[in-house]
C-alpha cells in the first residue's frame, strides 16, 4: 500500500511500513580466546503502524487482489510469526567449539492486527495475546555425539484474546493466562 505521492509520503512515511532489526556480537573472554559470549537481540515489528486510524493498509503479507497471500507453489511466504504479529527476542550465549550454553527471552504478540481489526475491546471482553517466555538451552560434544537441549518455558496472557470470568470492574483475570513447557532433546552422531 505504497503512497499515493511524495505529499502522502513526506505526511505520513510509517504508512504501511514494517521492520526487523538486529544485532549480534560475539566477544572472547581475555586469557581464553577460544571462548566467546554471543549476545543477540531482535525486534520483528508486522503489525500496522498508529496512522491505521486513518488510513487502513492491510496486513502484511495480504492484498486485497491476492487473496491467499504472498505463497509459492502453495506454500505461505514470510515470517513464522505471521502477519500482524511483533517479536523481541534476546539470546545470550557461552560458546567453546561446538559447546553452548545459553539464554533466551521472548515477548511475542500474537496478530496484533488481527486483535485490532477483529477482536478489538469489544466492552472489555478481550485483550491482547502476548506471549512472554525464557529458555534455556544447550548444546554439548562427548567424542562423536553431539547433544543439544532446551527447556522452555511460556507464560500465554490472555491466551486466544479470550477473557473468562469476565468482571468489567478488574482489569487483570489470571484464569485467562495460561503457562506451557516446551522441551526438546537432540541426540546427533557424527562419522
Amino acid at each position: 500500500d505504497h503512497a499515493y505521492n511524495l505529499r502522502d509520503f513526506n505526511s505520513s512515511p510509517e504508512h504501511s511500513r514494517t521492520y526487523l532489526f538486529g544485532f549480534s556480537k560475539m566477544t572472547s573472554f581475555k586469557g581464553r580466546e577460544d571462548q566467546f559470549i554471543r549476545t543477540s537481540f531482535e525486534i520483528t515489528q508486522l503489525s500496522q503502524s498508529i496512522d491505521r486510524m486513518v488510513r487502513e493498509a492491510g496486513s502484511w503479507y495480504y492484498h486485497g487482489q491476492i487473496a491467499q497471500g504472498y505463497t509459492h507453489k502453495g506454500e505461505v511466504l514470510g515470517a513464522g510469526i505471521g502477519p500482524g504479529g511483533n517479536l523481541q527476542t534476546l539470546n545470550v550465549k557461552w560458546i567453546h567449539g561446538l559447546k553452548q550454553l545459553g539464554l533466551q527471552l521472548e515477548r511475542y504478540v500474537h496478530n496484533d492486527d488481527y486483535y485490532t481489526n477483529r477482536v478489538g475491546d469489544y466492552k472489555g471482553y478481550s485483550r491482547k495475546w502476548v506471549d512472554l517466555s525464557a529458555a534455556l538451552q544447550g548444546r554439548w560434544d562427548y567424542k562423536n555425539l553431539l547433544i543439544s537441549a532446551q527447556a522452555q518455558f511460556i507464560n500465554s496472557l490472555n491466551y486466544q484474546w479470550k477473557l473468562k470470568n469476565f468482571d468489567p470492574s478488574t482489569f487483570y483475570i489470571p484464569e485467562n493466562d495460561v503457562f506451557n513447557f516446551h522441551g526438546r532433546l537432540g541426540i546427533s552422531y557424527r562419522f
